[in-house]
């Protein structure tokens, strides 16, 4: 997906038609593949509880930049969205998420 574009004499521009000199800035998001499988694979043999606390355990990504043809970053990134779902039954819980990337850390009943 092409970003924006940068030009050395206009700086950020919304596309290389803004200056002839600009170079364009993509982003690319790759789900790992056998995180997808196993998503399927999940959905078909998985029927989930009609109630309880449903969370997105996050898949692997890997999320790229490039000025043209210049890979400038290159990261594995968790992605909540493009998980798998999972649920916990409804009793009263204290979950525990991480502040970054939104998943459970840790859950424990409250007594």
């Amino acid at each position: 997906m092409e970003l924006a574009a940068f030009s050395p004499s206009y700086g950020m521009v919304p596309n290389t038609e803004w200056a002839s000199d600009g170079k364009k800035i993509t982003l690319s998001i790759t789900l790992e593949e056998d995180i997808l499988t196993d998503m399927q694979r999940f959905a078909r043999n998985i029927r989930l509880p009609q109630n309880g606390f449903f969370y997105n355990v996050p898949a692997q990504g890997l999320v790229r930049v490039s000025l043209d043809e210049q890979l400038l970053f290159s990261r594995q990134m968790p992605f909540s969205q493009f998980g798998m779902v999972q649920s916990l039954a409804p009793e009263l819980l204290r979950i525990d998420f991480s502040p970054h990337t939104g998943e459970v850390r840790s859950v424990r009943t409250i007594e």
